[in-house]
């Protein structure tokens, strides 16, 4: 069995590296390392890209902190839920004294108490930080943007809903179709098309008779 324990010395590492090589035994660093990584790690990522997007489309709401936050407590507590299945953890509260509130540290090797302090391990270098679910406090939520907007400006949806109703008549689509037609508008390989077929009969036809004269 490797040995690992809190006040290890050279003496130590050394015999680690001896079996690990003799036997084929992976390093216990890198399963710490793969067993914080995995899973736990992916998944705060991942919720923290929803919240993010979440905190980003409410940016001019006056409620903004109070539904990102909400949104932010169904999440996290939804986490805490499946994680607590995972681990066979009895109760939340048991998990976010293990986890901490945002859920930043790891559950899996305090749980089997086969690892070093995570703490210790973090200041070593040995492992890398989880991000911790966002938004656990309400002090973390952005406030309301309350920058002035430019005095024509639309929201996108609007503009949409506008064009989807200059659709609705008869003569502009028919005003519409004809500039189509008209204009001949095309792809933009298209344009390449052009482009390079007047290069090569224009621009060579055009040297061709700079040369002879």
């Amino acid at each position: 069995m490797l040995r690992w324990i809190s006040d290890f010395t050279l003496t130590d590492r050394m015999q680690n590296e001896y079996i690990r090589k003799k036997v084929g035994i992976a390093p216990v660093v890198d399963k710490i390392r793969k067993s914080v990584i995995d899973g736990q790690a992916h998944t705060n990522s991942q919720m923290n890209k929803l919240l993010e997007t979440m905190a980003d489309w409410y940016k001019y709401a006056d409620n903004r902190k109070k539904i990102v936050g909400f949104c932010a407590y169904v999440i996290r507590s939804f986490i805490a839920k499946l994680y607590a299945a995972r681990y066979r953890l009895k109760s939340r509260a048991k998990e976010y004294k293990i986890a901490s509130r945002d859920l930043s540290r790891p559950l899996r090797g305090s749980i089997r108490n086969d690892s070093l302090e995570y703490s210790d391990l973090l200041r070593m270098g040995l492992v890398d930080a989880i991000d911790g679910v966002q938004f656990s406090h309400m002090a973390l939520i952005p406030s309301c943007d309350y920058t002035p907007l430019p005095k024509n400006w639309v929201p996108e949806h609007e503009w949409v809903l506008r064009e989807y109703i200059k659709l609705q008549d008869p003569k502009f689509f028919f005003e519409l179709r004809k500039f189509v037609k008209h204009q001949e508008l095309g792809v933009p390989q298209d344009d390449m098309s052009k482009i390079v077929w007047n290069f090569k009969v224009c621009g060579v036809f055009g040297r061709d008779n700079h040369d002879n004269n």
